[in-house]
């Protein structure tokens, strides 16, 4: 006779408050877990290295403000869904990258979630938003990420570039093979000693390649449009550009290496190196 027994609970610890149900028999079971107030640091020991690569994330903290599952069990198959909202969440990402002011809300059942963040790393902001599919233990992603005013030196502290960039990023496929493809403007910006402005272009990531779509950029007193490839494990490039009006005194300034030009620079130029 179902159900053969039925189970309802509450409890609290260090400060956290949780109410469970369920029924259970030999071929079904059912249960609702609702979860308030809970820290995730206080819990963060239950994750395993097998559940998370400590290189990826770590020291996660957080409030949880609620998280609601509710599931059954057929035979050998769990179904379940659910939600929780977090604020005030941390962590360290990607060994080095200190994460903080996570707000995330996400909404799951056994096949796919659902998740809205936003977050600051070292006084930068950006929000997300997407599903991520099981996918077997190989979770797919499909996920929008996007930033204003974003500054990437304060993140990758070694590159020779300054400026805010504005973005919107697609990533799809493998959380460990990711696909990137991304819309990029920058009012104004800087690398190395090259300054430029009003640059805008579509970026696209897969397996170490860095593909450059549809570049347009004010620089050296002209105009630069382009396509190029950067390969991210063996450093090759190749680059097409067509330069309008450039100041072949600004370039000559570039480095005392070169010669002192006048006048402008117009035509079609390819790079290839690494």
């Amino acid at each position: 006779n179902y159900p053969a027994v039925s189970l309802q609970g509450t409890c609290a610890n260090q400060g956290a408050k949780a109410q469970l149900s369920a029924t259970l028999d030999s071929k079904h079971q059912t249960f609702q877990l609702k979860l308030e107030d809970a820290e995730l640091a206080d819990y963060a020991g239950l994750l395993t290295p097998e559940m998370i690569d400590p290189k990826q994330l770590r020291e996660i903290s957080g409030h949880l403000l609620q998280a609601e599952i509710a599931g059954e069990r057929l035979g050998d198959s769990l179904f379940y869904q659910g939600q929780l909202e977090l604020e005030q969440g941390r962590a360290v990402v990607l060994d080095t990258n200190q994460v903080e002011n996570i707000r995330a809300l996400c909404s799951f059942n056994d096949k796919e979630a659902l998740l809205f963040v936003n977050a600051q790393c070292n006084g930068q902001q950006a929000a997300a938003h997407g599903k991520i599919t099981m996918n077997q233990g190989a979770p797919l992603l499909d996920l929008t990420v996007a930033a204003q005013g974003f500054e990437p030196s304060a993140i990758f502290q070694d590159i020779p570039y300054k400026g805010a960039v504005n973005f919107t990023a697609h990533v799809t496929g493998l959380y460990n093979e990711p696909q990137v493809t991304a819309e990029v403007g920058i009012a104004q910006g800087q690398v190395a000693d090259l300054s430029f402005q009003n640059l805008s272009g579509r970026l696209s990531y897969q397996n170490s390649m860095i593909t450059v779509q549809q570049l347009q950029v004010d620089t050296l007193g002209g105009h630069v449009e382009g396509t190029g490839s950067f390969q991210a494990d063996s450093y090759d490039f190749l680059a097409s550009l067509e330069l309008q009006q450039l100041s072949a005194g600004e370039i000559s300034s570039l480095s005392e290496q070169l010669p002192v030009l006048g006048g402008r620079l117009s035509g079609q130029v390819t790079l290839q190196g690494n």
